[in-house]
């Protein structure tokens, strides 16, 4: 009787543990995961990156809706709202400060390590980006950010998690002595041609980034392979380079620029958590995503032929779905496989019957973001859907003005969307 009891025992010792882990994962996320207070005030936005530069669509949707709010409340007078957003360490944030007196705009990105204090605050200079009172960022484009840097001892910048560049500056391989193995992530705000700048080559591989952002790469081939510690990388252009050697890669942000748009370059990088992928109107197979498990968030846009959601799948870690301008898409019935999925947005909601009964049954989704203009000439089907989903919240947001660049983190970014603009127009 006493080996039945001490059985039945550990029995309910192991039920307790594993009900205890249980409520501590939902308390906190799993992988890492937590709930992170963002600051965002007059002149400051910053929030989770998609990709790598810009701010992720719902994201910014979730800002300015709050903002939008806080304006129509006369009762509220702080100058400053906190936005919770669920992070996990790799995720990369995006930062940009605006100000009048005296005149500057500052853009940065910061990779979240999971170790920084809650709430996080974003200041900054005209140069120099800070967090919670440390240096993170520094812009180097100009004569006076350089004539600084020559007079920084190193442990002034030993907190420095990007730099932006111009490629045209004849400073950078002196900028980057001051960065060897630090893997700070390199963002250039203009396109980058390697040819003949083997000093310059040199310099970036010794600096060991571990992210590389910039609209366009002249012969990336030449260089991508000799950066295995890239973890973010944002680029565009004919086709996806080969990323083979790029092991620990977490955020991909790629535009096509021709009809080669095949995804197979990306069926074997197993590390992703964060894609997105931008004139997509000539891909024609999306089975290759289906290997990318570990994605947390997915971005697809001007996408003709993507019909179904089928290589979405096994696609258990993922948290938020970003599909724009996908108007042959019918059918969606494979969101409800996708047990960690919390955040949607869909531009145009699809008229399919079959694509609302779904939505109806996506009881755990927290946030479901729709055009401007579905909310209104849709209203009776978006209020069916509220109505099936009463912890929802369902946002309209014009994302056809800032889908996209809606935190043009650069030039780059800018350029991206400018592109992908252009070709919706043709």
């Amino acid at each position: 009787m006493a080996n039945g009891k001490n059985s039945r025992n550990k029995v309910l010792q192991t039920i307790l543990v594993a009900t205890l882990a249980a409520a501590f994962c939902s308390a906190i996320g799993c992988q890492g995961e937590r709930l992170v207070k963002i600051k965002i005030e007059k002149g400051l936005t910053a929030g989770p990156g998609m990709g790598t530069g810009e701010l992720a669509p719902v994201a910014f949707a979730r800002i300015i809706n709050a903002v939008q709010k806080q304006s129509c409340d006369e009762d509220k007078k702080a100058k400053s709202i906190y936005i919770d957003f669920m992070l996990q360490p790799g995720d990369l944030i995006g930062a940009k400060i605006e100000r009048e007196k005296p005149k500057y705009e500052l853009m940065m990105v910061y990779p979240f390590n999971g170790n920084e204090k809650s709430p996080l605050v974003f200041s900054g200079t005209d140069f120099r980006m800070f967090l919670n009172g440390k240096l993170i960022g520094l812009d180097l484009r100009t004569p006076e950010a350089f004539t600084w840097l020559e007079k920084q001892p190193p442990s002034v910048l030993k907190t420095v998690r990007a730099i932006q560049l111009s490629s045209q500056s004849a400073n950078n391989v002196q900028i980057l002595r001051h960065f060897v193995g630090s893997g700070v992530i390199l963002f250039f705000m203009d396109e980058v041609n390697f040819n003949d700048q083997d000093e310059l080559i040199s310099s970036i591989i010794d600096v060991k980034p571990t992210g590389l952002i910039t609209p366009k790469i002249e012969d990336c081939e030449k260089i991508l392979p000799k950066l295995p510690h890239l973890k973010y990388l944002l680029l565009s252009g004919k086709r996806i380079p080969t990323l083979s050697n790029q092991k620990e890669l977490l955020s991909l942000l790629f535009a096509f620029e021709g009809d080669d748009c095949s995804l197979a370059p990306l069926s074997n990088i197993k590390s992703l958590t964060n894609l997105s992928l931008i004139h997509c109107n000539s891909v024609k197979n999306y089975q290759p995503l289906a290997n990318l498990t570990n994605l947390r968030r997915l971005a697809i846009y001007d996408c003709k032929e993507l019909k179904n959601l089928q290589p979405l799948a096994g696609m258990q870690q993922l948290r938020t779905l970003s599909l724009t301008n996908c108007k042959t898409l019918d059918d969606i019935s494979t969101l409800t496989k996708l047990k960690s999925l919390r955040e949607l947005a869909l531009d145009p909601l699809p008229e399919s019957k079959q694509v609302q009964d779904t939505l109806k049954n996506l009881h755990k989704l927290e946030t479901l973001v729709l055009t401007e203009d579905d909310l209104k000439n849709r209203k009776a089907e978006v209020d069916e859907i509220q109505k099936a989903l009463p912890d929802c919240k369902i946002i309209g947001f014009c994302m056809g003005s800032l889908w996209i660049a809606v935190l043009p983190i650069s030039a780059g970014v800018g350029l991206l969307w400018r592109r992908r603009r252009a070709g919706a127009k043709a």
